[in-house]
């Protein structure tokens, strides 16, 4: 039985959360005080590709026409641009904000998969879209303070780019499995193209590392972590319900900034966002 519990999805599902929040949380911890989050964005894919390395190496997927490796470099630019507006947004809100605006990308996700994989409606995601649509609407009503929005905003657009990247998963995995495709797309390719386009590379880099080095290594391995241990779920069971026990995770991410980083500005605010958030994501997630 405990060999059974321990490679069910049910287990990768939930290390994934933990990883996913504590990752999240520690994020928000260093962005409050570090000023260069495009920095931080390279460290955290290259600190990724390393956890992802030897894993990949035990199971490489290499397709041989150029196609996918096309659409990795794009993927690659997909997570540039989200990771960089979503930690430039945790230096202005709390990570339960971002997590239910966040939420929208599922909004986006139906309305991609409508207009190109014919991905039918149900009365049950309607619903949980409308939820997440009013739990954005009351963040943006409650949060009006200049700092505050811009954070908002920047992760608004971050859910755009994340939900172009999901959509685009679902295609490369036809020619990847999970560990190879988190490895180039995920980490590898977005790791090198901040090198490329970031100006003054080597000094903001090696700045950043030497005043907070170990811990945005440990942001850097638990994000891998987690998106390796989520790759595994969806390997062992159905992407539904993978999905969603790590939606249901941002209530624990809510209680951990109130109790760990002692955030507690407009708990209400963000508990009624969360729950709205929560529920609308968990009847997309069951929707058929």
């Amino acid at each position: 039985f405990i060999y059974t519990f321990f490679m069910t999805w049910v287990l990768f599902s939930i290390l994934a959360s933990i990883f996913f929040t504590a990752g999240s949380l520690l994020s928000r911890h260093l962005l409050k005080s570090l000023k260069d989050p495009w920095a931080y964005s390279f460290w955290f894919s290259f600190g990724g590709a390393l956890i992802c390395l030897p894993l990949f190496l035990l199971s490489p997927s290499i397709p041989m026409s150029w196609l996918p490796w096309l659409l990795v470099v794009v993927m690659g630019g997909l997570v540039v641009a989200h990771n960089l507006l979503l930690f430039t947004a945790l230096h202005y809100i709390e990570v339960s904000v971002s997590g239910s605006i966040m939420k929208l990308r599922l909004v986006w996700v139906y309305i991609l998969g409508a207009l190109f994989l014919n991905e039918p409606a149900t009365p049950v995601k309607l619903i949980g879209i409308c939820l997440i649509i009013a739990a954005a609407f009351f963040v943006f009503h409650k949060f009006k303070q200049k700092n505050s929005l811009k954070g908002i905003v920047l992760v608004l657009v971050a859910s755009i780019f994340n939900a172009t990247g999901i959509t685009l998963v679902k295609y490369l995995l036809g020619f990847f499995n999970s560990v190879s495709l988190t490895f180039f797309a995920g980490f590898l390719a977005s790791a090198v193209i901040n090198m490329l386009i970031m100006p003054k590379f080597v000094q903001r880099a090696t700045r950043i590392i030497k005043e907070r080095g170990r811990l945005i290594f440990l942001s850097a391995g638990l994000g891998g972590f987690a998106n390796l241990l989520f790759n595994k779920a969806l390997e062992l069971g159905e992407a539904t319900r993978v999905v969603l026990v790590v939606e249901a995770f941002l209530i624990i991410t809510l209680v951990g900034e109130s109790m760990i980083l002692k955030e507690k500005d407009r708990l209400w605010v963000k508990a009624v966002a969360v729950m709205l958030a929560t529920a609308g994501a968990v009847l997309v997630s069951i929707s058929r």
